[in-house]
This record gives C-alpha cells, structure tokens and sequence, in this order.
C-alpha cells in the first residue's frame, strides 16, 4: 500500500490556511496525498492528464462514492480533472497548491510556464508546497529531474515568499 507523504504530513499546519482550504494539486496522478488532504477538511482539486489514473484513482478509492462528469472525477471533497495542466481554467483560484512532484516531472524549458500558471491559480496570500529534489542532473538523468534553489527562487519569487522547510533527502 502507498503511503502519504511525509513531508505533506510533516509540513501541512505551514500549508493550511483557514478552516475551508482548497488545494490544488497538479499533476495529481492517483496520490493517496488527495484523500489525506480531504480527510483533513480540505476541499481538493486536481489536474492529471491521464483517464486511467483517474479511473484507478476513483476505483482504489471507491468508498469516497465518486461520480463522472465528462472527464472529471468528482467526490464529496475531491475533484480530479482529466486535462492538460497548461489549459486548466478553474472557475476560482485556490488558497493552497501542493506540489508533490509536478515541477520535478517537467523538463527546463516547461517550467517557467508552469510556475506562471501556478502563480495564477493561488489567490493573493496563498501558500505553496514544493516538493522538489537536487542532484547531480549529470550523473542520473530524470524525470524526476533536479531543480535547484535559485531556480525555484527565480520561477517562484515574484510570486511567492520562499521559506525553505526541509533539505533531507
């Protein structure tokens, strides 16, 4: 059985902003960090690409009584969107997004666009946690591919103030 992230469990009450948060999650795949969110009041949101993951999400979690429409999957608390990220339009932007291992799956040269469109989903305030890794990108090539600290202070520092919580491995 997978297990949620530590860090999402370690980190979550710097990520939580009020009683009614609303997380983002992109590039969710079938996480387990979405029900765990939802279990803990949060109303959450992804975004996967994949019909597949989807449908293997709403089946593994089969007691959350999800229901189709069109491509998304829906639930009391969590609602994955079968789409691509760079085109989702919610109708309202989030308080949090959790970024589990979103960047760290796109090469270089999609990740000024993808932190521009993170940047648009948060509301002003709002709180981002980045889960990302950094090597020796010579060494191992990815995904998931090395992201160092100044370039997550140059994607996300016009938009978020950056506070480094964790550098273990």
């Amino acid at each position: 059985e997978r297990d949620v992230n530590d860090k999402l469990i370690r980190f979550y009450n710097c990520l939580k902003t009020d009683a009614n948060c609303e997380v983002f999650v992109p590039l969710c795949g079938k996480s387990v960090d979405l029900v765990w969110l939802a279990d803990q009041g949060c109303q959450v949101t992804g975004v996967e690409l994949s019909m597949v993951a989807v449908k293997a999400f709403a089946e593994e979690n089969a007691s959350l009584n999800f229901s189709f429409r069109g491509s998304s999957a829906i639930s009391e608390r969590i609602q994955i969107f079968c789409q691509d990220f760079f085109v989702f339009a919610p109708s309202k932007q989030f308080s949090v997004v959790y970024d589990r291992a979103a960047l760290v799956a796109l090469p270089l040269e999609m990740r000024r666009e993808y932190s521009a469109k993170i940047a648009s989903l948060v509301t002003y305030g709002g709180r981002c946690l980045l889960l990302t890794l950094e090597y020796n990108q010579e060494l191992v090539s990815g995904p998931p591919f090395s992201v160092a600290e100044a370039e997550i202070n140059d994607l996300y520092g016009h938009s978020f103030q950056i506070t480094v919580l964790d550098r273990s491995r």
